[in-house]
């Protein structure tokens, strides 16, 4: 049902012109095209195109959404796994900033594990860890909670932390 749904916003944006919501459907339609089709070079098209509409429309309320499909399900096709970090952080507080905690918080735990896989400082990590599940937490957010748990436990597991290495 997904597929079918992108598509109808495709044909209603190419239809009646392009909106805020047309990032989403354009950066969808170009993770559908690299992970079902197998076009990586298509799917980081759509996903460059719904970038830039982005940002011509000055669409903040979609930027967590894009910023968070582009950079989890197209970038990594093509590009190296720190470079997501900085859009993975702009996509958290634009989620804040616009309501759109839902999103935010994706970005936020997937920001958390790009980080711990690129190897960065484990202790500015755990501290950064916390924070940013503070957050997500307070918003009520618990699938990106509960998502980034797992990365903070691996970092505390690794810095000797005390108590359950299993439980946080």
């Amino acid at each position: 049902l997904f597929p079918l749904l992108i598509i109808r916003q495709l044909i209603l944006s190419i239809r009646d012109g392009n909106t805020g919501a047309s990032t989403y459907a354009y950066v969808c339609y170009g993770m559908l095209r690299s992970s079902m089709l197998g076009d990586t070079a298509g799917g980081r098209e759509f996903g460059q195109l719904a970038l830039d509409l982005l940002q011509q429309l000055r669409a903040k309320e979609f930027q967590a959404r894009t910023y968070f499909m582009y950079n989890v399900f197209i970038h990594h096709w093509k590009g190296a796994i720190a470079e997501p970090l900085q859009p993975l952080l702009d996509g958290y507080h634009a989620g804040l900033e616009n309501g759109d905690l839902e999103f935010g918080s994706y970005c936020a735990a997937h920001y958390l594990t790009n980080a711990y896989y690129c190897g960065q400082a484990l202790p500015a990590l755990a501290e950064r860890a916390r924070e940013l599940q503070a957050v997500v937490h307070s918003r009520h957010q618990e699938i990106a909670f509960h998502y980034a748990s797992s990365c903070q436990q691996a970092i505390l597991n690794l810095l000797g932390a005390p108590g359950d290495p299993w439980m946080l």
